[in-house]
């Protein structure tokens, strides 16, 4: 049997303190007697609000990802805490591939594990659980909470912003039981369609807000919308329940909301720390081009709602429930939270 050999050549590390306050320095690697691949690193935190990094290990040839190695140990996952001399081992004989890799490198990307408000969600593959069509995530960062009336009366108050339903003059509100178009409604409404006392509803999420709005604000934030299998991305890892017993501790749905929403943090936080992901109000989602929902609309100015809202019924409050509709309409019930990418 053939014996295979493993070159290395360089580390690379391309994710520094410009991008995202730390720096990987002093790498080296080196083969161990058991055929393996020993690396070491120092990470240093340039912030001192990052204490725990996400370690990922890549490998290149001629300047094409071969793959991520995912069979690493040691200095490598969640749970890395700035130091030096980190370590991780590998056995590149572990691969199944009959290919002679020369002129291989590695890449090490140090993400924070926290930011600002917001959690870290690793990328990889996911299937849609509507069409089974398997999607590749990035790494992305997404807000704990919805955003709220005094998030959003700072971005109109900066920018003088007019939102669609204010400029249009309508929004959707039920009326006789149902969703009805109407012109009395916009953001300075609560969900019992009163006018907001800022005070009492300034940690309330923003209702009456359009996909154009919500991308508008994220845009303002230096942010972005969750793309539809982004949504669901976070929603498969923290959905910690079966789909027809979500507790009333974490979720708002017409059962337990007494037809009302909440603040964004009135319940339990899931594992994850997000707060109403499901339930309290629905959320704005980006369609991507290739999604199934796309396909099914065909139509840009379409946007997607993920989660149910404090009208769905708990029956409805599962990781299928999803609607669309068109970017500038405002809802009752219908609010948004931000991402962000972890390198722009």
């Amino acid at each position: 049997m053939k014996k295979k050999y493993f070159y290395i050549i360089l580390i690379v590390f391309t994710i520094g303190k410009n991008a995202l306050s730390q720096e990987i320095a002093n790498v080296l690697a080196r083969r161990i007697p058991n055929g393996g691949v020993e690396i070491k690193y120092d990470l240093t935190s340039l912030n001192k609000n990052d204490s725990i990094f996400f370690i990922e290990l890549f490998l290149f040839q001629d300047d094409k990802l071969l793959f991520k190695i995912t069979d690493a140990a040691g200095d490598i996952g969640f749970i890395v805490k700035p130091g030096i001399a980190k370590k991780i081992n590998w056995n590149p004989f572990n691969v199944k591939t009959d290919l002679l890799i020369e002129n291989a490198r590695f890449k090490i990307t140090a993400i924070p594990k926290n930011k600002e408000g917001m959690v870290l969600i690793v990328g990889g593959s996911k299937k849609d659980t509507l069409n089974s069509l398997v999607y590749e995530i990035k790494s992305f960062y997404a807000d704990r909470k919805e955003v709220c009336y005094s998030d959003f009366k700072k971005f109109v108050a900066e920018i003088n912003y007019e939102t669609d339903a204010e400029a249009s003059g309508n929004a959707y509100a039920i009326i006789n039981g149902s969703f009805e178009k109407n012109e009395n409604y916009n953001w300075k409404y609560n969900s019992n369609l009163k006018k907001i006392n800022m005070e009492l509803v300034e940690n309330n999420p923003i209702i009456f807000i359009s996909y154009n709005d919500a991308s508008k604000y994220c845009e303002w934030k230096k942010k972005r919308l969750p793309t539809d299998i982004e949504w669901e991305v976070m929603a498969t890892n923290c959905f910690e329940y079966p789909i027809l017993n979500l507790p009333t501790e974490n979720a708002w749905f017409r059962e337990n909301s007494f037809n009302s929403y909440h603040e964004v943090s009135s319940l339990n936080s899931n594992k994850l720390g997000f707060y109403h992901l499901f339930g309290n109000v629905s959320e704005w989602c980006n369609i991507d081009l290739s999604s199934h929902l796309n396909t099914q609309t065909q139509n840009l100015n379409t946007g997607g709602v993920r989660g149910g809202s404090f009208i769905t019924s708990q029956n409805d409050m599962n990781i299928n429930y999803r609607t669309t509709s068109t970017k500038n309409n405002s809802y009752q019930d219908v609010g948004f939270r931000c991402v962000s990418s972890v390198i722009e």
